[in-house]
């Protein structure tokens, strides 16, 4: 009985394998406290990522879903910023577009004149209007087609050398797509075929034709050689008289080029009608000179009726009608102005008398010339209350010759061109 109550004697532990399992205590305090602190820095990692998650514009969005590894994910962010950098190239394409146009370009060029008659050593200087007229840059540029006919400086002063025909251009210095073309026409003696001159009209004292006013055409360059009259006999001095007939204006001649419409022998061009691109009569002499007698009789009335301006050829056309429809637009211009092949200028037998203005026909000059011009064989050609047949504005200024028989059945009956000739 007395061995069971006795206590059973501690097994000893001795100081080495004490140690050893502090150490292992300490070993397994040791990797918790480090598994915590891995844990702790995972967790901030996790944070610091969701935070750079969003993309910056226009660059791809990179979740810890698709990035593999951060070994990765660390050259992946440089690339993606790189991407950002030609954005702000952008702006460099805005200044262009809100840089305002340059106020001095020059954007229209307008002469007074389209064409000039000159003799041989003779000079005239056309006008000039620039567009916008506040520009303070209105150098201009001048040049001749042929030099050996005329001659012009940096002034504009037009100079003739020989006679014949040739083109003087002008365009605007800061923007030479601008120009306006004049046809200068050059003779021995000045003006359209005449003398020596005639006060600013160019029209010489005996106007070339002799005591008798007999002309002859075949005496005038022609750009068309078969520009033949047909009731003219170019060999004949007699038949290029005027019609005997109380010294009435004739008709004017006819010519056999193809493409030509006559009517009651008078040659047809409207908006329906036109004419080749190659006549190229020049101003007709009967229409010149009837021209000249009409002037001298309203100066003995103390008005002034001269020529601003006569001959217009296709070419030159296409320059003025473009003109106008860059200016008003093209449904505005065919109210006033000729397409290319349907303006009578180009017939050789009309003229635009001193200012081509509206303002000319409250002038004395004009109702001289609408009461009168029949009586030299010329009709005002585009009348205003005949807009709607003509297909034209009122033009007081615009005369065209047809003959005094002609020209005075319409003045009395009140009728426009195509009134009489049936095309109406």
């Amino acid at each position: 009985m007395d061995n069971n109550n006795k206590q059973r004697p501690r097994k000893r532990v001795t100081k080495e394998v004490l140690r050893r399992r502090q150490f292992t205590a300490l070993a397994v305090i040791f990797f918790i406290l480090l598994m915590i602190v891995l844990l702790v820095a995972k967790g901030c990692s996790k944070n610091e990522s969701s935070e750079d998650d969003a993309p910056p514009i226009n660059s791809t969005a990179i979740t810890s879903e698709t990035l593999p590894a951060e070994s990765e994910a660390v050259p992946t962010e440089p690339v993606e910023e790189v991407t950002q950098e030609p954005t702000t190239e952008a702006p460099a394409t805005e200044p262009p577009t809100t840089v305002p146009e340059n106020p001095n370009t020059i954007t229209k060029i307008e002469v007074d004149r389209h064409e000039i008659y000159i003799a041989v050593g003779q000079t005239d200087m056309p006008t000039v209007i620039m567009t916008p007229e506040t520009s303070t840059e209105k150098g201009e540029i001048w040049s001749s087609s042929d030099t050996s006919i005329a001659t012009v400086d940096a002034y504009g002063s037009i100079t003739g050398v020989a006679p014949g025909t040739c083109f003087v251009t002008v365009q605007a210095q800061n923007n030479p797509s601008v120009d306006a073309v004049i046809r200068v026409n050059v003779t021995l003696d000045g003006g359209a075929g005449y003398g020596n001159g005639y006060d600013d009209y160019g029209y010489g004292d005996d106007y070339g034709y002799g005591d008798d006013y007999g002309y002859a055409y075949t005496s005038k360059k022609r750009a068309s050689q078969n520009a033949t009259p047909l009731n003219m006999k170019e060999d004949s001095a007699d038949s290029a008289k005027p019609q005997d007939n109380a010294a009435d204006a004739p008709l004017p001649p006819v010519y056999s080029d193809e493409g030509l419409t006559y009517i009651k022998g008078l040659l047809v061009v409207n908006k329906n009608i036109g004419l080749p691109e190659d006549f190229c009569p020049g101003l007709e002499n009967i229409c010149a000179e009837q021209f000249y007698k009409l002037s001298q009789a309203a100066a003995e009335s103390g008005l002034e009726i001269y020529m601003g301006s006569g001959f217009r050829s296709y070419d030159e056309q296409v320059v003025v009608y473009n003109d106008y429809v860059i200016r008003d637009g093209k449904q505005a211009a065919d109210t006033f102005s000729a397409r290319p092949g349907h303006s009578e200028h180009q017939t050789g037998l009309t003229i635009d008398c001193n200012s081509i203005n509206d303002d000319f026909g409250y002038t004395d000059e004009a109702f001289w010339l609408a009461k009168h011009a029949h009586e030299y064989g010329f009709i005002i050609r585009y009348e205003k209350d005949k807009e709607d047949i003509t297909g034209y504005q009122y033009e007081p200024w615009h005369i065209r010759y047809v003959g005094s028989e002609a020209a005075t059945y319409m003045y009395e009956n009140h009728l426009c061109l195509e009134e009489y000739l049936g095309l109406a």
